[in-house]
């Protein structure tokens, strides 16, 4: 018989969705999120999360835009350069 996720499970599934398609680690979500590096890991051990939490987190996740690489430059090879 299946059980039905209770709000702290889905909140981390809904957490470990986030960071794989974003790729980000469970620790830098906790930085961003709640300056905690173990927050996901506390959750997953049955932390409760608090409505307000939640709320952030998903804000968070909803509003989260990856930040842009800075534009390399292509280097030149050192025969290009004795040429």
């Amino acid at each position: 018989m299946l059980r039905a996720m209770d709000a702290r499970e889905e909140l981390l599934a809904e957490i470990e969705a986030f960071i794989a398609r974003v790729g980000m680690t469970e620790t830098r979500f906790g930085e961003l999120t709640k300056r905690d590096p173990s927050l996901i890991l506390k959750i997953r051990r049955g932390r409760s999360v608090s409505i307000d939490t939640a709320k952030k987190l998903r804000d968070f996740m909803r509003d989260y835009r990856p930040p842009k690489s800075p534009m390399r430059t292509p280097r030149r090879s050192a025969a290009a350069s004795a040429a």
